[in-house]
């Protein structure tokens, strides 16, 4: 139909709108929808509970919101009072740069080409005094003086939200910040941005933070009062749960973790003096995005319900700028086929900035095994670029506000997750929690839960257990370039000479710590100084991939035919006609393709004799047969008798055996492979038969 089609509305009539129409009921959605699937069970099909326990269906009305909405619709969306109508988050991210020079440079190039922020990872050996003369950098730039600072951050790039990354070393940090604003002739009140001074969360990520907790909220207070009276537009606090979903959490427990953080930081600032409004002002949080695209914009809305009412029950004001910043996850990433992870990034930036995030770092699609090369970075920072300046997400206040998924979804997570906080109240808090390793063992299982439904195929991954392409582990992108391993050069008899005395009774211990860098002391000498008590210690949540286990599959096959010049094989016998075999034959290639294993199939065929003589001119490891329960019934347990006598391959059946099932093992066929069977275990069973020892991955997922 084209446009002259349409009848015109005529001078008596009013043109339809909304209300004109009769909303449609939830059930009468359902009914239409469920006629539809003509007879498939609509809750099998259409209804699933994620790990939450949150029963999620495939049609949402008004009749699922249920939950008043009361909030602020600020709080919900995080635009904060005054924002302007069409301004974005910010771009940052974070750099395999080692040396201060390196760093500069690099933002100053990609300041043109998109960023709009920058993200200073400190390092953190060099904050924990290791000495630094003949070792190799980690993560992170490697700071130790005023100048080294000066360097990595010169006077033009001072315009620009900085978003220090500093863990437990917070006023070294800070000191090092007003030291080298005073040497770039610049006004620390200038600073916008964050300190990223996170300790709870080191606990958590690392197992242990140099000081005892006195000392940590100690410290935090001191950082506080120093922000608001010298630098009042840079936050202090960074509460990270990034850190919770790298070790397999769910959504609720990410927030969770979060909030008792919140929850032990306000408690204890309240106790020195800090106001709730003023501590709630200084947080800023780090969401994960990239595991379920609505989850991910439903979370950072459940947090911002959840931080502003945790505040007003403790007697402070709802917060008007609750700042969130989204990092797409590395628990989600491939490293076999990496240019997917550019795909997840694009659908979790997106989230991210749906969402309401202030700033999102969009991780590159090399992270996992390298860090983020030139290409990737550009890919990286691009995919915000585009998003930003060409599709306009940013432009919208509340895209997602009135989405009755969304809403619900919101709601829902915030009540899981308040019941989580309630939890960890009970074992005395987030540090009480983490050294009883109840926070350790609620992610583990959810862990768990994951891998095992990616190990059943319940949950698919591209390119990790379903459509994996057969050269997936012969990717160009796993050599390793070699990383810019320059650290800043300390003098040694200079480090020597300086003795630091600093208490955190002083009200002006921050401007004492100035004094001595500028006199030529180092950042972990004042690190150290500052530092009292015992260090706090916990069992640290392990860094984990989803991914991982099955990348060690594929990467045992590899070796195995690089060093026996023979590749792993799968021969697929198609039994009966090829509209008989095809389904199956489909279903067993998907099945085998995942742990990299070379795929032949023989011709359909209705003689089992010529079946037998074709598989074992295929020289295989592995064999399949295709075909349908009624050939099988006929056939299955005589090719698998006849193909054992001739083959000490491995035999499997594509389908469920049923009542042939100990026939089948008598013969030899004790595979079988169907929707919903261990995926993951057989292929495992069948590397380590081929492959020899170490098949199998030995660490639970765990990959820094």
């Amino acid at each position: 139909m084209t446009l002259k089609h349409l009848k015109p509305i005529a001078e008596n009539e009013t043109e339809p709108n909304i209300t004109s129409f009769a909303r449609s009921t939830f059930s009468e959605w359902k009914d239409a929808v469920t006629k539809g699937l003509k007879g498939a069970p609509y809750d099998k099909l259409l209804v699933r509970t994620n790990l939450d326990g949150i029963t999620l269906d495939s049609i949402f009305t008004e009749e699922n919101q249920a939950v008043e909405q009361t909030a602020p619709s600020v709080v919900r969306t995080g635009r904060r009072h005054g924002q302007a109508e069409h301004e974005h988050w910010h771009i940052g991210q974070v750099y395999q740069c080692a040396s201060p020079a390196s760093f500069a440079a690099q933002v100053k190039k990609d300041l043109a080409v998109g960023l709009t922020e920058i993200q200073l990872v400190l390092e953190q050996s060099s904050a924990a005094g290791v000495d630094v003369s003949d070792q190799t950098a980690d993560v992170g730039v490697s700071i130790q003086t005023v100048s080294d600072m000066a360097e990595a951050l010169p006077a033009e790039l001072f315009n620009l939200p900085i978003r220090l990354y500093c863990q437990s070393a917070g006023i070294a940090a800070a000191s090092l910040l007003h030291a080298v604003c005073l040497m770039h002739q610049r006004e620390p009140g200038e600073l916008a941005g964050g300190l990223g001074f996170s300790p709870l969360s080191q606990l958590a990520a690392t197992g242990t933070v140099p000081c005892d907790e006195t000392a940590l909220f100690d410290e935090t207070a001191v950082l506080i009062r120093w922000a608001e009276e010298v630098t009042p537009r840079l936050r202090v606090i960074l509460i990270d749960g990034t850190v919770y979903q790298a070790g397999g959490s769910s959504a609720s427990m990410e927030l969770a973790c979060c909030l008792s953080e919140a929850a032990a930081y306000l408690a204890a600032l309240s106790e020195r003096g800090i106001s709730l409004n003023a501590a709630a002002g200084q947080m800023v949080f780090q969401l994960s995005v990239g595991g379920d695209f609505f989850e991910d914009i439903a979370k950072q809305r459940a947090l911002r319900l959840l931080f502003a009412g945790l505040v007003k029950s403790l007697g402070g004001e709802v917060p008007d700028d609750i700042v969130i910043r989204a990092r797409t996850s590395r628990f989600y990433a491939s490293v076999d086929e990496p240019l997917i992870n550019t795909l997840r990034g694009i659908t979790a930036t997106m989230s991210g900035a749906l969402g309401g995030a202030r700033s999102v770092h969009t991780a590159p699609f090399d992270e996992s095994w390298f860090g983020g090369g030139a290409f990737a970075q550009r890919i990286a920072r691009n995919t915000q670029v585009v998003l930003q300046q060409e599709c306009k997400l940013g432009d919208v206040a509340d895209p997602c506000g009135g989405s009755y998924y969304v809403e619900y979804l919101t709601d829902a997570i915030a009540e899981a997750a308040w019941r989580r906080v309630g939890q960890i109240d009970k074992e005395g808090g987030i540090v009480a929690a983490l050294k009883n390793e109840y926070v350790q063992a609620a992610i583990a299982e959810t862990w768990n839960t994951q891998q095992s439904a990616l190990n059943r195929r319940k949950r698919k991954m591209i390119g990790v257990n379903d459509f994996v392409a057969f050269d997936a582990a012969d990717n160009a992108y796993e050599k390793v370039p070699a990383r810019d391993a320059a650290r800043a050069k300390v003098d040694g008899s200079v480090r020597q000479s300086h003795s630091i005395g600093l208490s955190l009774d002083d009200d002006n211990v921050i401007a004492v710590a100035v004094n001595a860098l500028q006199s030529g002391a180092i950042f972990s000498e004042v690190n150290h100084a500052v530092k009292q008590g015992e260090p706090v210690k916990v069992s640290p949540i392990p860094k984990r991939r989803l991914t991982y286990a099955y990348e060690q599959l594929r990467r045992r096959v590899r070796i195995f035919a690089e060093t026996s010049l023979e590749p792993c094989t799968v021969g697929l016998l198609r039994l009966g006609t090829l509209r008989q075999s095809k389904p199956r034959t489909d279903f067993s290639r998907s099945f085998f393709n995942a742990a990299g294993f070379r795929i032949i199939e023989s011709a359909a065929c209705d003689e089992v004799s010529a079946l037998v003589d074709a598989a074992v001119s295929m020289t295989a490891h592995v064999f399949v047969l295709c075909s349908t329960d009624e050939a099988y019934a006929e056939s299955a347990v005589l090719l698998a008798t006849e193909l054992k006598k001739k083959s000490n391959a491995e035999l499997v059946l594509a389908g469920r055996p049923g009542a042939l099932e100990s026939a089948l093992r008598d013969a030899g066929m004790k595979h079988f492979i169907y929707l919903g069977s261990d995926h993951y275990e057989l292929l495992s069973q069948l590397v380590h038969r081929i492959c020899g020892e170490g098949a199998a991955d030995e660490n639970g997922g765990v990959h820094e």
